[in-house]
């Protein structure tokens, strides 16, 4: 009987010292519901790299053949509810100039973009970002997971750079995802309710490579 109290006492502990675990990770963890976190949930973005990027990619060449992407953004903010298309920067050493390729409804608009130049060792050195992990749909919900705040989320815009000149080195990091969300001018052409509190200016980042999220100070 003592040694069946034992194991009843042990099983007991066992299963508080789970649930205490667990609770201590709702609390540290970024699962903690909020307003800006509900509100930024209504909106999403499609994947770029795994349904417009080959459409893209394919028109671009058709300019150059050397090209290599040097950016993605969406086309403009997004709204709860509302979709945005993706735009693609490309660069060609042959040609020495930019392209602007716009995918909309799966199909591409080549813009020219003369006037960009780059040395030969960092356009060799540009890595292929269109494989990552986190595509724009996941790292957005990355983002989702771990925002906190009392203020409301209503415009966000998205981009990632695979290449990052020396003059933009300090604020722009490569390789990653990059959430903007209620920029101020975005706000004020936003046709949106804006009663109550709006949340300032927030950006944060996704590792494309292995989602880890973080927000710029």
């Amino acid at each position: 009987m003592v040694m069946g109290r034992n194991r009843a006492l042990l099983f007991a502990l066992s299963a508080m010292a789970v649930l205490l675990v667990l609770a201590a990770l709702s609390v540290g963890g970024c699962s903690k519901a909020s307003v800006s976190q509900e509100s930024a949930s209504y909106m999403s973005y499609d994947a770029a790299f795994a349904q417009d990027y080959p459409v893209a990619l394919e028109a671009a060449r058709l300019r150059a053949e050397d090209v290599k992407l040097i950016a993605v953004k969406s086309d403009d903010f997004t709204l709860p509810g509302s979709k945005t298309s993706w735009v693609f920067l490309f660069f060609s050493l042959d040609r020495v100039s930019a392209y602007t390729v716009t995918v909309v409804d799966g199909k591409a608009k080549v813009r020219d973009n003369p006037g960009m130049s780059m040395l030969r060792s960092s356009f060799e050195s540009i890595p292929d970002i269109s494989d990552m992990a986190y595509d724009a749909d996941e790292a957005y919900k990355a983002v989702v997971r771990c925002i906190e705040g009392t203020g409301k989320i209503i415009t966000c815009r998205a981009y990632i750079a695979a290449y990052v000149g020396d003059d933009d080195s300090g604020s722009i990091p490569a390789g990653k995802w990059v959430f903007i969300f209620n920029d101020p001018q975005d706000v004020r052409n936003a046709a949106m309710d804006k009663t109550g509190e709006i949340s300032p200016e927030r950006c944060f980042f996704v590792d494309a490579r292995t989602g880890e999220v973080s927000e710029a100070a």
